[in-house]
């Protein structure tokens, strides 16, 4: 097996189809052919099947494209560091995370980091939980700081590593009826007109939990989004109400544009972690961005109890 044939099938998988991924690659289509068939004798399984709407990896292709990503991501993290060496730079951070720490949390972090390599460069994408694991599944990025579901909900090729339990607070523009309330109860909030996240993402999993506590159905939102500028933009032009993490809206509500009020209630709400690939080693300055983002969650307060240091997903799912 040479890398040069994993490369030809991870072009095969991202074109999907050997004459797209041929002209990709410059070289003919059956040399493409030719090398794939000797990968698959090589391993000794089929790794691609031809359908009518093009070639597609079979279970075992699927398992060996997942690892050929995260070999390439090694050697191109490998080419990254070898070419700052030479330059006198230090490299480059891919890392993933939720709007809710975009905010605060990771900015003060990357900057403690960048305080101490200022030739480093960072790539930082944003995404809702499932988006960020199959990004790092990929190997698109080194590790992803978002909430998480827990109990192995990402398979056991992901590890949970735990931050804090995030209480998010509902959001609402200085104008609105609740504004002047210092507390909520989640009965005073039943009627609001609803702003939310959709029903399969932590934010909103912790919502409903606020109402199921106290045997009362969770309201069903006027407007479901994921768009976060969406949700703000609303909720300072209208009388609608959201659920937030407070640090989300850490800007507005410093400006004064936007209120957050906190709910009356003992219902444990969303785990904030990083998430990595097992068995993999991170990259040295990505190591110390994790420290760092640990660091700004023990000095400004984010660690409200104890939990455990890690997770290991290889239980269940």
């Amino acid at each position: 097996m040479e890398l040069r044939q994993l490369n030809h099938l991870l072009a095969v998988a991202d074109k999907g189809t050997i004459g797209k991924a041929a002209e990709s690659l410059g070289i003919s289509q059956p040399a493409l052919t030719k090398s794939i068939r000797s990968l698959e004798n090589a391993l000794q399984v089929k790794l691609l099947e031809r359908r009518p709407r093009g070639v597609f990896p079979t279970t075992y292709g699927l398992a060996v494209i997942d690892r050929a990503r995260s070999v390439r991501l090694h050697l191109q993290g490998l080419a990254s560091e070898l070419q700052a060496l030479r330059e006198g730079a230090a490299g480059i951070i891919r890392i993933g995370m939720a709007q809710g720490v975009a905010s605060r949390l990771m900015p003060r972090a990357t900057m403690r980091v960048l305080a101490k390599n200022p030739d480093i460069r960072i790539s930082a994408t944003t995404g809702v939980v499932d988006r960020l694991v199959a990004l790092l599944k990929a190997g698109e990025i080194e590790f992803a700081v978002t909430p998480f579901f827990g109990s192995g909900s990402y398979g056991s090729a992901v590890v949970e590593d735990f931050l804090f339990e995030d209480r998010p607070q509902i959001v609402v523009r200085p104008r609105h009826a609740l504004a002047r309330h210092a507390q909520l109860a989640p009965q005073q909030i039943a009627d609001c007109r609803w702003i939310l996240s959709g029903v399969d993402t932590p934010l909103r999993r912790a919502f409903d939990r606020i109402f199921v506590s106290q045997n009362l159905p969770p309201p069903t939102p006027v407007i479901e989004s994921d768009s976060v500028i969406y949700t703000k933009a609303i909720l300072m032009e209208t009388d609608f109400a959201a659920f937030f993490p407070r640090d989300e809206i850490f800007v507005e509500e410093q400006a004064g544009l936007l209120r957050c009020i906190p709910v009356k209630t003992n219902v444990s709400t969303r785990q904030i972690g990083i998430l990595r690939r097992r068995a993999e080693t991170l990259s040295a300055h990505a190591r110390q961005l994790v420290d760092e983002t640990k660091a700004v969650c023990r000095d400004e307060g984010y660690v409200t109890e104890a939990k455990p240091a890690s997770r290991d997903t290889s239980n269940k799912r």
